[in-house]
């Protein structure tokens, strides 16, 4: 029974994605401005040999991925769907646990850094036998590594933030953080003369700032997080607390498992090349400087995806939770659209203007520039097909489907470009770079046989749910009334169950239509009944309206000179009174009701 346009129908889930894409694609700019700040700068005050040193230190930054999104993209989600089941207070508790062990793993960081640094950077494939470039690695790597609790905590709490319906919050912050990250770096690198220390003293500063605006939203009223519930919520629910914060590891984990393929790629690719030049096959210094250079057009290259992957991840949550398959199938599509559409363009641009970047990174010398124009022209034809993969990744992940994430990244990282690397660094490494566009090629299609052969595990297949879209009009309630005692009769579900479901569907969204609506053409109700284990059966409705809430209502015992506006309450009251439980929440911008039946 169709009764609204196909557009409409979307409307909600296209809107919850949309309203997170803006903010996080601008925060997602300004933190690609922060990530090249450091190469730029130092590349035009000291050349090649600085650029050479970012690239060795790079891989800690990397680490501060791994921990960062193990925790904070893992966690994140967990609290979304943790909220979603209204569980406060555990969410609370998770996110507590979440603090301790970043904290801890931070002081690990501050140690190793000040009491074994030469064994850290001849980890990371410095070498003493160039002494300028072993003092430029040390001035880089040591600050970075003392300041690991800003770095962790502004990283992981960003992910929160978002997730805790605060996105402009956490846009703001990254935002505030990439700018002050550019300021600072002209500075105290191009002005000041500090060189590569100037750098991290620049990045951790702008990170301070960022973790300040992101502590803000823990005294706000804005989510779920305050600290003062955070922190007056010890060993509540231990043993759940404890198994959450398990699959928050291993949600992230399997994201940023990719950090850590990712990790020892570098290190093994920054080896390769130096080896290759101590033997005179290749300039090894310059090609570990276009190695880094390439890292940094992925910086521009690559955000389109990762903001594209952030923004959806709270609506593929939600939807997760309450079973909307529809709406996550059209989420998953758009993000695919939109992803392929603005990086494929952001990708031509670049290549375009490659021997540009190369000189504005630092690279005069027309040997640099023969070596650097056609590496990243060829990192960008691999651009699209990596950021494809990515957001399936984040898909997948959002919804709970960890392993599936980590095949894609395993693909990706340790059976192709592992691989790959050693082939070309061994054989032939002045064509090194061909190991990115035969990485993505090869991953994202093994990627895709594996799910069209072996169908991707669906959580949904045993649940049986009603979706339904309306606008503000009377007809379209009276019809969708009419598809709820449908599906009851369909399910079998008992008579005065099902009376009382179809009370709460016209109750809630009757009082809706009556005292939030404005008449607007753009005003949606979005229902979805879903049968649970038990059975219970749960009721969420969502609209776009202008925040209201049918519980505030005034609530009385009816009589005959009672005004209209109390009358409307008397419905809201016997749907309160016949359910199991009944909540309401704004979330991203949208009125949301969840009632249960049993």
């Amino acid at each position: 029974m169709t009764w609204i346009k196909t557009s409409e129908k979307w409307v909600i889930p296209r809107n919850m994605l949309l309203q997170v894409l803006i903010p996080t694609l601008i925060s997602s700019a300004a933190l690609s401005l922060s990530n090249i700040a450091d190469a730029v700068t130092v590349g035009q005050r000291q050349g090649e040999k600085a650029l050479a040193a970012i690239g060795i230190v790079t891989p800690i930054y990397l680490f501060y991925n791994v921990i960062a999104l193990s925790f904070g993209i893992g966690g994140s989600i967990v609290h979304a769907r943790l909220c979603a089941r209204r569980e406060e207070l555990l969410t609370s508790a998770l996110f507590r646990k979440i603090a301790f062990w970043t904290g801890g793993i931070s002081l690990f960081l501050i140690l190793a850094g000040n009491l074994f640094p030469d064994f850290l950077l001849r980890l990371l494939a410095a070498s003493e036998e160039d002494p300028e470039l072993w003092t430029m690695c040390r001035q880089y790597a040591r600050p970075l590594l003392t300041a690991s609790p800003i770095l962790l905590f502004s990283y992981m709490l960003y992910y929160f933030v978002q997730n805790d319906d605060d996105p402009r919050r956490a846009a703001q912050a990254m935002t505030a953080g990439g700018i002050l990250d550019v300021v600072l770096n002209i500075l105290f690198v191009l002005v000041a003369g500090w060189g590569v220390r100037g750098a991290a003293l620049a990045t951790i500063t702008a990170q301070a700032v960022s973790l300040g605006i992101l502590t803000v939203h823990f005294f706000s009223a804005k989510g779920t997080l305050h600290f003062r519930v955070i922190f007056g919520v010890k060993d509540y629910r231990p043993q759940e607390t404890r198994r959450y914060f398990r699959i928050s590891f291993h949600t992230g984990f399997a994201s940023s498992i990719g950090y850590v393929f990712q990790f020892c790629s570098q290190l093994l690719m920054n080896h390769l090349l130096m080896w290759a030049g101590a033997r005179e096959l290749i300039p090894g210094t310059l090609y570990v400087a276009v190695y880094d250079l390439i890292l940094n057009i992925s910086y521009l290259a690559m955000p389109v995806y990762s903001a594209i992957g952030d923004a959806m991840q709270p609506a593929v949550a939600t939807f997760s939770a309450e079973r909307d398959q529809e709406s996550l199938h059209m989420v998953e599509k758009m993000s695919l659209q939109l992803g392929i559409a603005l990086g494929t363009l952001v990708a031509a641009v670049l290549a375009i203007m490659a021997r540009p970047a190369a000189l504005f990174f630092g690279f005069r010398e027309e040997t640099q520039l023969a070596v650097a124009v056609p590496a990243i022209r060829i990192f960008l034809i691999s651009a699209p097909l990596t950021g494809i993969l990515s957001i399936l990744l984040r898909y997948c992940q959002a919804r709970g489907e960890t392993w599936y994430t980590f095949i894609a990244t395993a693909l990706r990282e340790a059976v192709c470009l592992i691989p790959f690397t050693l082939f070309f660094g061994l054989r032939d490494p002045a064509r090194i770079w061909w190991v990115f566009p035969l990485t993505a090629a090869l991953s994202l299609l093994i990627f895709q046989l594996f799910l069209w052969t072996r169908k991707m595990k669906d959580a949904f297949k045993n649940v049986r749910a009603c979706r339904i879209v309306m606008t503000n009009n009377n007809r379209e309630l009276a019809t969708a009334l009419a598809q709820v005692e449908e599906f009851c009769d369909e399910n079998r579900i008992p008579p005065g169950k099902a009376a009382q479901i179809q009370l709460g569907v016209e109750e809630l969204c009757a009082v809706t239509m009556q005292k939030a609506f404005t008449g607007r053409k753009d005003e949606y109700i979005q229902i979805v009944l879903v049968i649970e284990p038990g059975p219970q059966y749960v009721l969420h409705i969502r609209d776009s309206a202008p925040f209201f809430n049918p519980l505030g209502l005034r609530m009385e015992k009816a009589r005959k000179d009672m005004e209209a506006s109390i009358m409307d309450s008397i419905g809201v009251m016997m749907v309160r009174r016949q359910s199991k439980f009944i909540d309401y929440r704004n979330y991203q911008g949208f009125n949301t009701m969840t009632v249960v039946y049993e």
